[in-house]
């Protein structure tokens, strides 16, 4: 694995990812997304690691559209929301990433956050407000972000939060 990890850029394996992707291979896809994070990590590529976490973000977006089972979808909203926050948070301090990347992730995490309240309104009591907690500490760790998109979808969660627990 090291020497693997070594040899290989983080360019080859978002590559791979991509590829992946497009055969609708979203497990592999996954995980060469996620060794091209830990390539671009170690060697301090604040970019690479931005898109890295986009993709792996988005790719979590796709397994939960084709997902069924309902606690398997929620802890993937879950999962990709982590994953984009950290993508649109990292990439505030190096102006990165452009105009469409954003609206990418915003879109993505837009619609996590529909699925996943959507999703939870099913499970018990504690085990939705766990789960609520976490998504909600997902998305909320992002102090840096001053966009009227990422506004919208935090005014949002907080809405169907409100909702979700008004029910209960």
């Amino acid at each position: 694995h090291v020497f693997e990890m070594s040899t290989m850029t983080e360019k080859n394996f978002m590559d791979q990812g991509e590829s992946d992707l497009k055969n609708n291979n979203l497990k592999f896809a996954f995980e060469c997304f996620q060794k091209a994070y830990k390539v671009a990590s170690r060697k301090g590529k604040v970019e690479k690691v931005v898109v890295s976490l986009q993709r792996m973000g988005h790719v979590r977006r796709l397994q939960v559209e084709q997902g069924t089972h309902i606690k398997t979808r929620v802890q993937r909203c879950i999962d990709g929301a982590i994953m984009i926050a950290m993508a649109i948070e990292t990439g505030e301090r190096c102006t990165f990433p452009n105009r469409a990347q954003r609206e990418e992730l915003v879109g993505d995490l837009q619609f996590l956050g529909a699925e996943f309240f959507a999703g939870v309104t099913d499970f018990p009591l504690a085990e939705m407000q766990k789960a609520t907690d976490q998504f909600m500490n997902a998305i909320d760790n992002s102090p840096l972000i001053e966009d009227a998109s990422w506004s919208w979808v935090m005014f949002s969660c907080y809405m169907s939060h409100i909702k979700l627990y008004q029910v209960a």
